[in-house]
């Protein structure tokens, strides 16, 4: 009888070594497949989301009393009123007036895209506040 109790016990010993070793195996290929489809995944989206470094801009605002000098990383695409906020929620005080801006000369239409206002990165954007009486 006794020994039967001590058979019994290392069979139980030996099947949950036995266990143990093939959940090893089962986490080791769910882990290798894990990997494998991780792989794919970054590789599609890598081919599927390309940006030229023309797309990427840094639109730099200055004020024309030289108080101000902030960039807004963006794209070409973004519309300038965009851009125009992330300098306000930055600076609210700005917000209380109603500014102009220029570029090279030229003042900037707000509610078209940063390339169709001719914006390169590089030179600054004057940001001008009207004068008050």
């Amino acid at each position: 009888m006794e020994i039967k109790k001590l058979k019994d016990n290392l069979n139980s010993k030996n099947n949950i070594g036995n266990n143990f070793s093939n959940n090893w195996e089962y986490e080791n290929s769910f882990n290798n497949y894990n990997n494998i489809n991780m792989n794919n995944l970054c590789e599609q989206f890598s081919n599927n989301f390309t940006i030229s470094q023309n797309q990427i801009k840094c639109v730099t605002f200055k004020s024309s009393d030289n108080k101000l000098f902030f960039g807004v990383p963006c794209s070409g695409e973004n519309i300038f009123a965009e851009v125009e906020e992330k300098l306000y929620k930055e600076y609210p005080e700005y917000r209380e007036t109603n500014n102009s801006f220029y570029y090279e000369g030229k003042e900037i239409l707000r509610f078209k895209t940063i390339n169709d206002n001719h914006i390169g990165n590089g030179r600054p954007i004057t940001l001008v506040k009207p004068i008050t009486f």
